[in-house]
């Protein structure tokens, strides 16, 4: 940022003013992008039905290919962190979103089970760049007081994603076709990549930033709020992931339709989206290890809930606050992480890339476990199971970090 000797000059104003203009444009950058993963992501749920009626995919194969963006998510985040820390966040950032806005009209195009699943990881190698990348290029670019609330926009966004990506894949599809929709997606991708090119490349370098990413994660875990970062999102991982299969048998048993199903997600999107927009405007001013103890019991509290395996009414609410309230962990995790690697003096790109491997490998193993009880018929099993992990959860959220700085701890 550039100096001036009197800060309360018109010269320094004027300073101060275009900088946290480009602050804001980037963080508007980031959460767009962060936007179009997640909404492409979920634009193929209402997909696989015309997958497997047009290209004759078998439920296995419709499986691979809804997994396969969390697969590439979980092997290449932390390698795409320490590349960033290596080559430069703005890079590699760019990079992957030419790439994406390249291959995303492909989908219009794709004829068999190979070509859609390379696609989806092409669509996870993004996502993995654009939560580590992204998120370092915009963390190194914006001051630690603005930080949290800055990252909890992105956060917000993602709630929003969710929302719009079935609908881009189910309505959208339906009226105007797949190929109109896919080539306007790739459009989009493609100016965002274009506006990218226009953003400067801020923030500085650490001195441990060409170790390995194993290496800066030994001197990174030393400190406790990583440790915390992780502990929360593996365990909001674990009980969204446990419920995206649990749930929808359970109240497809009572007689719900699909399309009611998707009313109650809808409704948990809601939800999610008013706490991110609440909580992040005060994320910089509140203890966010605090906060993120609150959602883990309330979700805790609300699986002891569900694992009861009550009528339509209530299990839907639970779900639905379940979807809500765990936004409180969501918005906190990305903040602490980032602060904690600021701390520990490691690479805002390895740290971030460790907490998304975090992420991928809880929700690849969370929705594996419920199908298996869901087999089983031991629903009940995979609730138990979140609030013993919440409890776990609470224990580790509750061992003090090293030296926290105000609104850190």
């Amino acid at each position: 940022m550039p100096s001036c000797m009197h800060r309360s000059s018109p010269r320094c104003t004027r300073i101060l003013a275009r900088v946290r203009t480009q602050e804001k444009r980037l963080a508007a950058l980031i959460a767009t992008l962060a936007f179009f993963d997640l909404a492409m992501w979920l634009t193929a749920i209402p997909l696989i039905p015309v997958w497997e009626s047009e290209l004759g995919l078998t439920h296995t194969q419709s499986g691979l290919v809804l997994g396969a963006y969390g697969v590439a998510v979980l092997f290449l985040s932390l390698p795409a962190g320490h590349l960033a820390d290596r080559l430069g966040a703005r890079r590699l950032t760019i990079g992957a979103t030419l790439l994406f806005a390249a291959t995303a009209p492909l989908y219009a195009f794709a004829s068999s089970f190979e070509e859609l699943l390379a696609l989806r990881l092409v669509n996870g190698l993004f996502s993995a760049v654009s939560w580590t990348a992204g998120l370092a290029w915009l963390v190194a670019s914006v001051p630690g007081t603005y930080r949290g609330r800055t990252l909890a926009i992105v956060n917000a966004t993602a709630s929003a994603a969710s929302l719009v990506g079935p609908l881009i894949g189910g309505p959208l599809v339906a009226a105007i076709g797949l190929k109109p929709t896919m080539l306007g997606l790739g459009f989009a991708i493609l100016l965002l990549g274009i506006w990218a090119l226009f953003e400067p490349n801020r923030g500085g370098h650490l001195p441990n930033e060409h170790t390995s990413a194993f290496a800066a994660l030994r001197i990174g875990i030393r400190e406790p709020g990583l440790v915390h970062a992780f502990a929360g999102i593996a365990f909001a991982a674990s009980a969204m992931g446990m419920q995206q299969v649990l749930a929808p048998i359970h109240l497809s048993d009572l007689g719900l339709s699909s399309a009611d199903i998707g009313w109650i997600w809808t409704a948990g999107a809601a939800i999610s989206l008013a706490v991110a927009a609440f909580v992040g405007r005060r994320l910089d001013r509140i203890d966010k290890r605090a906060n993120a103890r609150t959602g883990v019991l309330i979700v805790t509290v609300l699986s002891c809930f569900l694992a009861l395996g009550l009528g339509v009414r209530p299990y839907a609410i639970g779900v639905i606050a379940v979807l809500g309230f765990g936004t409180l962990i969501w918005t906190t995790v990305y903040p602490l992480c980032s602060e904690a690697a600021e701390r520990a003096g490691i690479g805002q790109g390895v740290a971030m890339g460790a907490l998304n491997t975090v992420w991928a490998l809880a929700s690849v193993a969370a929705p594996v476990s419920a199908g298996v009880l869901a087999e089983l018929d031991l629903p009940g099993a995979g609730y138990v199971a979140i609030a013993a992990l919440g409890m776990l959860c609470l224990w580790v959220l509750r061992q003090p970090a090293l030296a926290p700085s105000p609104g850190t701890a």
